[in-house]
């Protein structure tokens, strides 16, 4: 396969994965087949730092995405099933501090990890827009660092999902830039 040919393909799945990742039940799978385009770009570019930083990446945002979920789900079940089980106000109101105090370890651990996430793909995207002149690529990159250090405050959750939308919008464009005839 030629290196237009691999990047016309890994621009498609980049794309595809893109999409999937903004969806909350599948998005493993999108950033499953992002992380395989990105191998495709990698070597269409004979660039390793793409794949370098692209892998942390991938793990980092897979972890967060589990450790949100988990959270929530732990948050919600003490919450709920802790008052049931005590019939005072004071057992209650210790169940309750006990899912506040939960929600915000775990809360602090997907911070860090969204955060480190943020800044390999900074680098990935950053490499990317290096060697392949999509702008997009570019926006994306600082969306997604900005995103994840503001996540803190909430905003952060738009500026990530945004930098997503560029990223896809990138893939779209690398899947285009070549007009292949076989």
């Amino acid at each position: 396969m030629s290196d237009k040919k691999l990047v016309k393909s890994a621009g498609v799945l980049g794309f595809v994965g893109g999409v999937l990742s903004l969806i909350p039940e599948i998005n493993i799978i999108g950033y499953v087949l992002v992380l395989i385009a990105m191998r495709g770009l990698s070597r269409a570019y004979n660039n390793d730092v793409i794949w370098r930083n692209a892998v942390p990446a991938v793990a980092m945002s897979i972890t967060g995405m589990i450790i949100a979920n988990f959270a929530y789900v732990k948050a919600m079940t003490v919450a709920i099933l802790g008052p049931l089980a005590t019939n005072s106000w004071e057992a209650t109101a210790t169940w309750m501090l006990a899912a506040i105090a939960a929600a915000w370890w775990f809360i602090m651990a997907m911070y860090i990890v969204f955060l480190i996430g943020g800044l390999y793909w900074l680098r990935t995207y950053g490499e990317l827009v290096t060697v392949s002149g999509i702008q997009y690529f570019a926006r994306s990159s600082k969306l997604y660092w900005l995103g994840s250090a503001l996540l803190i405050i909430g905003v952060g959750a738009i500026l990530v999902l945004i930098a997503g939308v560029y990223a896809i919008l990138g893939f779209r464009r690398l899947s285009r830039q070549y007009d292949i005839k076989s």
